[in-house]
């Protein structure tokens, strides 16, 4: 993953080039690309903030009760992804065992003793 610029840099990067300094070398310094120095650049030009943009991204699909259901259920006991997302759309949420197996990734490790491999 590519480390965000800090509006800082941003600013740094617009002055340089006000200051005369060409596109692409600005682009080699701060280790972005040519097109991104560009974007900076008209943002800048149109009077917008440097800043980084609220609601940018890919947003969430796990709203917090479905979040809630599956870390009580995987701390209970093994269930697979299938059967809590189809516990979940019983309860009117539109949710995928793709997208459960993806959360569960995301939570901290927890303790997986009950699991079926580990159990003697």
């Amino acid at each position: 993953m590519v480390k965000e610029a800090t509006p800082k840099t941003r600013t740094r990067a617009v002055s340089s080039i006000e200051a005369d300094m060409l596109i692409h070398q600005v682009a080699k310094i701060v280790g972005v690309s040519i097109r991104t120095i560009r974007r900076w650049l008209l943002r800048f030009k149109a009077g917008e903030s440097l800043q980084n943009r609220k609601g940018c991204g890919r947003k969430t699909s796990v709203t917090m009760v479905p979040r809630v259901v599956i870390a009580k259920t995987i701390g209970k006991k093994m269930k697979s992804t299938q059967h809590i997302s189809k516990n979940l759309q019983s309860k009117g949420f539109s949710i995928s065992h793709v997208t459960v197996h993806s959360y569960i990734r995301k939570i901290p490790r927890f303790d997986r003793t009950n699991h079926r491999f580990n159990q003697n």
